[in-house]
């Protein structure tokens, strides 16, 4: 989570680790995982996201944003 401020103050580079960690993070765990798991005909992926993914809270944009992108991320996912 980004250290709480507003997102204008948030510099870039935090703003970016924190998009890695939490967006790039999770679809790198998917294309890892996803063609053994289609390959096998099932299983589960299941993406953890948190309250701020679906709501938001002053001074931690960069997090709620990041939150909100692994619930949308997931929703396509499962229609692939």
């Amino acid at each position: 989570m980004n250290d709480p401020a507003p997102l204008w103050e948030v510099p870039a580079d935090a703003f970016g680790r924190l998009m890695d960690v939490n967006v790039d993070g999770t679809v790198n765990v998917i294309r890892a995982f996803a063609p053994a798991i289609i390959a096998a005909g099932r299983g589960v992926i299941a993406n953890l996201s948190s309250g701020w993914g679906r709501s938001t809270s002053p001074q931690v944009a960069p997090y709620c944003a990041s939150k909100w992108a692994i619930e949308g991320l997931t929703r396509a996912l499962a229609q692939d």
